[in-house]
């Protein structure tokens, strides 16, 4: 029974990774504004958009959605992933279709090594 079951630690144990080309924090937090006047371009993109968010096998969304004003008017997204690496994270941001099409300003995207602290 011993070669069978093995300790809790082995099974919760955090993921180690090497500090050259992998990050310490697996998740990372994504806020991404969206260009002016991109409303019409993210209409019309946003089923393929939704389609595909879970189309990469190495880099999993956790959490998506659009950022909104007070008046509920969308300004951009923010994206919960988890990765390997910031790199890995940033490339599969790169090739969504939001990104491709000009809805996101990808240069004033905001792409954060990110440590949950609360989940439900």
């Amino acid at each position: 029974m011993n070669t069978i079951l093995r300790p809790l630690c082995h099974i919760h144990g955090s993921r180690s990774f090497s500090h050259t080309k992998t990050s310490r924090f697996p998740e990372f937090m994504a806020v991404i504004p969206d260009k002016e006047g991109a409303l019409e371009i993210r209409k019309r993109v946003r089923q393929e958009h939704l389609d595909k968010v879970h189309s990469d096998s190495k880099v999993k969304v956790k959490l998506g959605g659009a950022l909104l004003t007070e008046n509920g008017d969308m300004w951009g997204s923010v994206m919960h992933l988890e990765s390997d690496t910031i790199d890995m994270a940033r490339d599969r941001l790169q090739k969504d279709i939001y990104a491709r099409e000009g809805v996101w300003d990808m240069q004033k995207m905001t792409l954060s090594p990110f440590r949950t602290a609360v989940r439900q």
